[in-house]
C-alpha cells in the first residue's frame, strides 16, 4: 500500500518536473521515479526487497542511484539534491543493516528505507517548488547548472 502511495507521489512529482522544472529536476524525478518502478519490477521477477536473497541485485540499484545524486548535487545550481543524496546513504544503510542483523531486522529495515524514500519525495517536492518560486521571481535568467559545470 505504501509502495503504491509512493509510486503515484512519484509519479505525480515527475509530470510536474517535465512541465515546471529544469534540467536537475527533470534528472532527479526520472531517475528517483525509475528507481521505484526497477525495484517494483525485480520484486516481480526475483522477490521483494527485504525478503529475498537478492542483496546484490536491490544493492546495486540503490548504489547506481546514490552515484546519480551526487552527480547533480555537485554539478547542479541548487541544494536539495544533497538530501537526495543523505536519503539514499539511509537506504543503502538499511539494506546493509539486514546483512548485519539478519531477519529479525527486516521489518525494521523495511521501515527505514521507506521513510528514507518519503524524505527523497519530500525534498525532491519542496526542490521543485523552490525552482518554480525562483523562476517566477527571476525569470529564466539563473543557470541550472554551475559555472564550473558548464566550463567542462
Amino acid at each position: 500500500m505504501f509502495q503504491d502511495l509512493l509510486l503515484l507521489a512519484a509519479a505525480a512529482t515527475c509530470a510536474l518536473a517535465t512541465r515546471y522544472g529544469s534540467a536537475p529536476e527533470r534528472v532527479l524525478t526520472t531517475a528517483f521515479l525509475g528507481n521505484l518502478l526497477l525495484e517494483e519490477g525485480c520484486a516481480v521477477l526475483i522477490g521483494r526487497e527485504f525478503s529475498t536473497e537478492h542483496f546484490s541485485v536491490y544493492f546495486a540499484l540503490e548504489l547506481s542511484l546514490l552515484i546519480l545524486f551526487c552527480a547533480v548535487a555537485l554539478r547542479a545550481n541548487r541544494v536539495y539534491p544533497l538530501w537526495l543524496g543523505g536519503g539514499q546513504i539511509i537506504a543503502i544503510a538499511a539494506h546493509v543493516l539486514l546483512q548485519v542483523l539478519g531477519r529479525e531486522a527486516r521489518a525494521a529495515c523495511e521501515w527505514i528505507d521507506a521513510c528514507a524514500s518519503l524524505v527523497q519525495l519530500v525534498a525532491l517536492t519542496v526542490g521543485l517548488s523552490a525552482h518554480r518560486s525562483r523562476q517566477l521571481r527571476l525569470g529564466r535568467r539563473y543557470p541550472d547548472w554551475t559555472a564550473t559545470a558548464n566550463s567542462h
